[in-house]
């Protein structure tokens, strides 16, 4: 018997979408997409704006030279005394002064350091990029919007996860297959592609 060829019309979705929203508080400075944009797998989609937070890095940075600068003070006059109190030359007081001085401003380097890496992984996490290839279904915020942590901001659909759900009727079904590749044409961006048959 020959199989028929016989035309369907189906529904066209995205198996995977994520709404993608920011972890972070803060203005947009800009919306790099629009509906219908194609997206690569780390583009950025979304950038809020790092102003004060670039003036907080600096001001972390000067505090850890200036750290830096008190430890290089505090290590010496710490080397200076303890020569000194081996040689009984000072007391056990000033010794352990000076050494606290010394591990105190390490400490403080340690902190300020966190709160760096802090501030570093914010600035990152300020330019929001597409987690996969796909293609933008929403834009749901604007340049100058402020954004609150988990506001959706766009919604991108996994160019790799298109279905297409379409009827088939009884009479059609002892002619296909599952794993069968059929020829599907999206008439509305003029487009012929080859599909895989799937439950």
């Amino acid at each position: 018997e020959v199989s028929q060829n016989r035309p369907v019309i189906g529904i066209l979705y995205y198996d995977r979408v994520s709404e993608i929203s920011t972890e972070l508080a803060g203005l947009v400075d800009h919306v790099e997409v629009k509906q219908g944009d194609k997206v690569r797998n780390g583009d950025p989609l979304v950038i809020l704006n790092t102003e004060i937070l670039d003036k907080e890095i600096a001001y972390q940075k000067s505090r850890i030279e200036q750290i830096e600068l008190r430890i290089a003070n505090a290590k010496k006059n710490f080397n200076r005394l303890e020569k000194l109190f081996n040689n009984s030359g000072v007391s056990e007081k000033d010794y352990d002064d000076s050494l606290f001085d010394y591990q105190l401003a390490q400490k403080d380097k340690q902190a300020v350091g966190a709160t760096l890496q802090k501030l570093l992984i914010q600035k990152k996490r300020s330019v929001i990029a597409a987690p996969f290839d796909g293609i933008i279904l929403t834009k749901d915020v604007d340049s100058g919007s402020w954004v609150q942590p988990g506001r959706q901001l766009v919604s991108i659909g996994s160019s790799e996860d298109l279905f297409i759900r379409a009827p088939i009727s009884e009479s059609i079904l002892r002619y296909i297959e599952l794993g069968q590749r059929l020829p599907v044409t999206i008439t509305a961006f003029g487009k012929e592609l080859t599909g895989t048959l799937e439950d």
